[in-house]
């Protein structure tokens, strides 16, 4: 019985350690020497196979050979790795040494998908909803007061340049007519801005352009400058100009359009 103990004991030491993993965890082992000639991971035949093993890299060691190996384990347990790998050459049959491995689980005994995550509050607080409301509230803000501003330049603006009067239109046009050197195109310009205040004024909006203008002529504010400009129109240069009083009173119907 001493002599069972003690092959047991020194079997024990002579039987390589356990490499040991986890689940789903690869490993890399270095330099695992295996006797005897090359060998290769066997084609994975099951889907469900436990131990998936990879031979990275291969080289000489004297008669032997050195591999850098690399495995992970689907399932725990314990598992020999040599039962992974076989010989290239198919008529070496000699066994292969032992690769002892222990996959663990993290998991307890049954439980397939991880743990749920306890949920903790945290201690740091979150001000992204306030500071996204805030910048809403600061960005329709400035809108507004874009909106404000512009508007009250523009009013700014009209209020300091107001526009200008049909009295204001009219006189350079009359003052060419007094002249003598009016265009055609100023004489038609004339009697357009005259036969559009008059028309929207008297509602002559249904009658044609002669319909128009022989009423204006019968009208007796309208008459006085339509008939005036005739005669500037067919004065010769030479008579004596219209004086800027008279210029005046013609255009004061005209003054606050």
């Amino acid at each position: 019985s001493v002599c069972l103990i003690v092959g047991m004991a020194v079997a024990a030491e002579d039987s390589p350690p356990a490499i040991r993993s986890t689940v789903g965890f690869p490993v890399t082992e270095l330099g695992r020497v295996i006797e005897g000639s090359k060998v290769e991971p066997k084609p994975v035949a099951d889907r469900k196979q436990a131990i998936i093993i990879r031979v990275l890299a291969t080289y000489p060691h004297g008669s032997h050979f050195r591999y850098d190996l690399e495995f992970y384990g689907l399932e725990a347990g314990e598992f020999d790795l040599a039962n992974y790998l076989r010989r290239v050459e198919v008529a070496d049959q000699q066994p292969i040494e032992k690769i002892p491995v222990v996959i663990e689980t993290l998991l307890p005994a049954g439980q397939v998908e991880p743990s749920q995550l306890p949920s903790v509050s945290s201690r740091f607080i979150s001000f992204y909803q306030v500071a996204l409301i805030a910048g809403g509230v600061l960005w329709v803000a400035g809108l507004i007061a874009i909106l404000l501003v512009g508007r009250e330049r523009k009013k700014r603006a009209n209020e300091a340049t107001p526009l200008p009067t049909l009295a204001d239109k009219l006189r350079p046009l009359v003052n060419a007519a007094i002249a003598g050197n009016i265009s055609s195109e100023q004489s038609a310009e004339l009697e357009r801005l005259l036969a559009s205040f008059w028309t929207n004024k008297m509602q002559w909006e249904y009658l044609s352009a002669a319909e128009t203008r022989q009423k204006m002529r019968e009208h007796p504010e309208a008459s006085i400058l339509l008939n005036q400009l005739d005669a500037w129109l067919h004065r010769p240069k030479s008579d004596a100009g219209t004086t800027e009083i008279e210029v005046a009173e013609i255009l004061e119907p005209y003054l606050g359009i």
